[in-house]
């Protein structure tokens, strides 16, 4: 539980959000974007965790992609399914020094 808040409060950063949904006054998770997040943020080489939100109310297909010095690179045989409004994740033991990572409907 307290990763899952730990990723909440990163997203509702990165977003630009004041306020962080609580139980009590909690909107409809479906409200809140869509995001991408990682932990660690940089690992810039080392072991990282990549994570997506799915904000729509439809399944949809997402792989990670990363692009480094201009070249995006698109791991498509890692594809998975993220449900109406859920959350999916990868384990990398290791990534691609200085790249930049993202997710792409794929």
């Amino acid at each position: 539980m307290k990763r899952s808040l730990a990723l909440v409060a990163a997203a509702v950063a990165v977003m630009g959000l004041t306020t962080l949904p609580t139980s009590a006054s909690a909107t409809a998770q479906s409200a809140l974007p869509c995001w991408t997040s990682f932990d660690p943020p940089s690992p810039n080489g080392g072991a990282m965790v990549h994570y997506y939100k799915n904000c729509t109310e439809t399944r949809v297909g997402v792989c990670p992609a990363y692009t480094k010095d201009g070249k995006r690179t698109e791991l498509r045989n890692i594809r998975k399914y993220a449900d109406a409004n859920g959350v999916v994740s990868w384990w990398f033991n290791w990534t691609v020094k200085g790249a930049q990572y993202t997710t792409i409907h794929c």
